[in-house]
């Protein structure tokens, strides 16, 4: 890491994997493969940060926060923030909000999901309208979450330890995979630290973080497939 831009400590590639940036405190730095030099440094205020990913057409930042800032979109066209959406999360007693842990953009680029320990939010990303907000989720494993390829639905941990797809229409039903579908690991319920679903929407593998690394696979149903 080039001295003048100082120690990184997030970093997330560009859709087309050629370029990713690296985040520290002051700002991220823009970087491609093979090259050792800065390409560009975007001076970002807003710290400290969790979680970062760059949107899928390559223009937008989104961030999640571990204070109170929640999240925000920064634009890496424009070099501005677009939107900080703090003040949609639910504070806690003592004021704070709990850190945003997990930040997604929906496979079209046109939303973004925020994930804390209590709820998760959806946002437009040009305008930060809050598009759905969803509680209920388990408050102690509530760490990550996925889009569904089709772009319809979020999949997220609820309070009961149950994967759960939640839709982003509100007149869609929410769909909770059978009991076998839990974060419950030799005999212990473990949070989970990734999930991801396959392009045909067929297959979920979830990560979770235990002392060895148990690795969870589900086949979705086929009303969610479609």
């Amino acid at each position: 890491m080039p001295e003048k831009f100082g120690p990184g400590h997030l970093i997330t590639f560009y859709p087309d994997s050629k370029r990713f940036l690296v985040r520290n405190d002051v700002g991220a730095a823009l970087f491609e493969i093979g090259k050792p030099e800065i390409v560009e440094v975007f001076e970002i205020p807003h710290r400290p940060v969790w979680d970062m990913r760059v949107s899928p057409d390559g223009k937008f930042l989104a961030m999640g926060f571990e204070r109170n800032d929640a999240m925000g979109i920064y634009s890496l066209e424009k070099h501005k923030t677009v939107f900080i959406a703090n003040e949609k999360f639910e504070r806690l007693p003592n004021d704070e909000i709990r850190q945003v842990h997990c930040v997604r953009f929906s496979p079209d680029g046109k939303l973004v999901a925020a994930l804390s320990l209590h709820q998760l939010a959806v946002y437009e990303v040009q305008t930060g309208k809050l598009v759905r907000r969803y509680f209920g989720l388990h408050e102690d494993l509530a760490y990550a979450f996925c889009w569904h390829p089709n772009g319809k639905s979020l999949c997220v941990e609820n309070d009961e330890g149950l994967l759960t797809f939640l839709p982003i229409d509100e007149k869609q039903k929410v769909v909770s995979l059978d009991k076998s579908a839990t974060s419950y690991h030799n005999g212990q319920l473990a949070f989970v630290r990734q999930m991801v679903i396959s392009s045909d929407g067929k297959q979920l593998v979830v990560i979770l973080d235990t002392d060895d690394h148990g690795i969870l696979r589900f086949d979705l149903p086929a009303e969610l497939r479609k």
